[in-house]
């Protein structure tokens, strides 16, 4: 890719006084394809087209030590003007994760369609910042799944999964999520001892790490005591460190399989009572903990309510985990076209349960795109949407459900 264009190469009509911002996920270095949203004082969004823009602000997600401003190596938050604003050839491939052009003037008319995501760059902004070049789009955004060892020593666990975290936005992540019982061991007889308030101790750490590295954070769980009882419960985090959602198992853990494992949830804790949605800057995320994904009911809700990815952190165990742990995720992928996630605790076989591990990202047509092994890691994967709408274009089976002949509903 070349240097862009000086504002003195600019097309003398685009004169007008005016500040427009734009957001962009994903911007990919050396393509610079991503997805745009251009928005003027708070308005529709609008592309912005030939407009000369003034400064431009990137905050990294991932350091890009061959990317070149003024001949200098820079990294994470850089402000330059647009015409000295270009990658190194063989610059390393990083995620912006949001970029602000306040622009000197802008046109005096606007195109009616707006910009939507995945939409490349150069094809609204044009000359006026970037030569054509390669400009192949970047994934839409990026997953990371912490596959946290857990210890007895609660302070430990909140300090090494936040640093994990910290980790993951490093590395390019938009959308990082915890597993089960991050913050203690999992079994009947420590969540009475480990369980906390909402907002506590371990949300606040969450909601500080959020907003600290401006990510969606999914955390995990955690025992939860509200008015007495004890809940097995997640609570998502916004990259401005607001609380988006907050999701209370909705299915215990009570199995008895002979000779193999015997748990009961239901012994100390009480189960949720609806579902727990929200929206990113991407798509609507559905939440569900661990045993909740053996219900397919739920995933499908999900799926009528306009999820495009599914989230489970959860713990299964060295006998249900090698059977159905992956044949799940599947299922609930390909059954609803979306992508699914889950996120375990890391392997330790001296705890009174051992989780099975192996996070995994499974895509919207049945294949499983990431997968950790067992010990501690984090587990990354770009999520492409515009795969998933393929998918459901060439297998429209969403559209094919027949309303007349059967339904799954939800009732509260």
């Amino acid at each position: 890719m070349g240097r862009s264009k000086s504002v003195s190469d600019l097309p003398k009509s685009c004169c007008i006084s005016s500040s427009v911002v734009v957001h962009c996920q994903q911007f990919a270095v050396p393509h610079f394809g991503c997805a745009v949203h251009v928005k003027e004082d708070g308005n529709e969004d609008i592309p912005g087209e030939g407009i000369a823009c003034q400064q431009v602000h990137v905050s990294w997600d991932k350091p890009l030590t061959k990317l070149r401003l003024l001949g200098i190596a820079w990294s994470w938050s850089i402000s330059m003007s647009a015409q000295q604003f270009w990658a190194a050839p063989g610059a390393q491939p990083g995620f912006c994760r949001v970029l602000n052009l306040h622009w000197r003037s802008a046109p005096s008319t606007l195109p009616p369609t707006g910009v939507r995501q995945g939409e490349r760059l150069n094809s609204h902004l044009g000359s006026g910042l970037w030569e054509p070049g390669n400009e192949e789009g970047g994934p839409d955004f990026r997953l990371a799944l912490v596959q946290l060892h857990v210890s007895p020593v609660k302070s430990g666990n909140l300090q090494r999964a936040c640093g994990l975290v910290r980790e993951a936005a490093a590395q390019g992540a938009n959308v990082v999520a915890l597993p089960e019982c991050f913050n203690s061991p999992y079994g009947t007889q420590y969540f009475k001892e480990y369980a906390e308030k909402i907002p506590g101790e371990s949300t606040q750490k969450l909601s500080e790490v959020a907003k600290e590295c401006s990510i969606y954070l999914i955390g995990g769980s955690i025992p939860e005591e509200d008015g007495g009882k004890l809940y097995n419960t997640c609570t998502v985090f916004g990259p401005d460190g607001a609380m988006l959602a907050k999701h209370r198992k909705v299915h215990l853990f009570d199995i008895n399989i002979p000779g193999k494992i015997q748990f009961k949830e239901s012994e100390t804790l009480s189960p949720g009572n609806s579902f727990s949605m929200f929206d990113t800057s991407y798509c609507k995320v559905g939440l569900g903990i661990c045993y909740d994904i053996r219900f397919a009911e739920m995933a499908q809700i999900y799926g009528q309510k306009g999820c495009q990815l599914l989230i489970y952190p959860g713990a299964f165990n060295l006998t249900t985990g090698p059977a159905h742990w992956e044949l799940l995720q599947r299922g609930r992928a390909v059954d609803n076209q979306v992508y699914v996630a889950t996120v375990s605790p890391a392997r330790d076989e001296k705890a009174s349960y051992v989780a099975w591990g192996h996070s995994t990202v499974v895509n919207p047509w049945g294949e499983v795109i990431a997968k950790a092994g067992a010990e501690e890691t984090v587990v990354y994967t770009d999520i492409d949407l515009k795969k998933l709408a393929e998918i459901r274009q060439q297998l429209p089976i969403l559209s094919q459900k027949r309303g007349d002949l059967y339904a799954v509903e939800m009732k509260k």
